[in-house]
Parts: structure tokens; sequence; C-alpha cells
């Protein structure tokens, strides 16, 4: 995250960038989310959350 820290990015565009790490790295079902409620937009402090995926069963 200090590769980021004091430059204008996205939100949206970060999130993507951090998702693409996951799936890099074979998670292709983990997503990133922004929690509003822990952030404060005006400052410029953001909160994200990470949602690890799981696969249950897979058929073909």
């Amino acid at each position: 995250m200090r590769k980021y820290t004091g430059r204008n990015k996205n939100i949206y565009e970060l999130i993507n960038i951090l998702e693409n790490k996951y799936i890099e790295r074979g998670y292709i079902t983990t997503k990133i989310g922004l929690n509003i409620e822990e952030s404060d937009l005006e400052s410029g402090k953001i909160s994200l959350f990470v949602l690890e995926g799981k696969i249950d069963k897979s058929f073909l």
C-alpha cells in the first residue's frame, strides 16, 4: 500500500489492482471492497475489506 500512499488514485482502480494481485496468485474467487463506514474520504483515509471466496464443489 505504501506505493499508493499520497497519490491521487481512483478508489475502484486501486481495488481492481489489488484484486488482480490475488488473481495472479490463484485466488480467483477473492473480492475486495470499500468499507464505507470506516473510511473518511475527505481526509483521504480508506478502509478496504477482503472477502475470500471458496469453491465448495466443482462439476465437469
